[in-house]
């Protein structure tokens, strides 16, 4: 099952993928993709919906991040772990804005998606707290001592629930295991893992595309756009 999030930024509605490729409408059956919706009990009660029977959306919406307001998106680095602000998530396809001089690198991750709650998890009971597994863009400043920032983490195009995807099972289980033992876990946080397969960091421009993606998950395509000078005066008053 994919689940994806559809329709303009901030008012997006709830679907999935159905076999024909075709996005198909769920909000009459869960409000949004995140927090207790990603429950395994919620999850198995809309994978027993009959698909064929929801209302189709139109071709070409924009799908935005595939999973509601996480709580934590946190960077699982060997034996490291850093936080992402929620709001650096975006869409598969959304611009990434880059203030003007930043100098960046695009790297592809796998994104993890927990679901349900976890505290100082044995490896073993790890994948249990899995949602479903999604391609992670991770927009990286040069600078260590410059911070990401909105949209430098592009999630989705969907949420893939019990997927046959090559990641390491093994490595997924020890690092949800591990960032447990920092912190309490939670339906919709999404942790960030290095990929299947070894990807290089790109450096990625104002004006770049990029695409982005990992066998049976999807794909991502966004481009890179400067930051306007309006959005600039309007963050500096707040």
């Amino acid at each position: 099952m994919k689940l994806l999030r559809h329709g303009p930024a901030g008012l997006e509605r709830p679907g999935l993928l159905d076999l024909q490729g075709r996005v198909r409408d769920l909000s009459a059956h869960v409000h949004d993709l995140g927090g207790t919706a990603l429950l395994p009990s919620s999850l198995r009660r809309l994978g027993a919906i009959d698909h064929a029977r929801l209302p189709v959306v139109e071709a070409g919406v924009r799908l935005g991040p595939c999973v509601d307001r996480a709580g934590k998106v946190v960077v699982v680095e060997g034996n490291a772990l850093h936080l992402l602000a929620p709001t650096a998530l975006s869409g598969a396809r959304d611009d990434v804005v880059l203030p003007e001089g930043m100098a960046v690198r695009c790297a592809l991750r796998l994104g993890v998606v927990i679901g349900q709650p976890g505290r100082r998890l044995a490896v073993r009971q790890a994948l249990a707290h899995v949602a479903g597994y999604c391609v992670l863009g991770e927009i990286r400043p040069e600078q260590a001592s410059r911070q990401h920032g909105d949209t430098f983490a592009p999630l989705g195009p969907w949420l893939v629930v019990e997927p046959a995807v090559e990641a390491d099972r093994d490595a997924v289980a020890r690092a949800v295991a591990f960032a447990s033992e920092c912190m309490t876990l939670l339906p919709g946080d999404v942790l960030s893992l290095p990929p299947p397969r070894a990807h290089a960091a790109h450096p990625l421009a104002i004006g770049e595309s990029r695409r982005i993606g990992i066998e049976g998950l999807g794909e991502q395509h966004f481009r890179a756009v400067a930051l306007r000078l309006e959005n600039r005066s309007e963050e500096q008053q707040t």
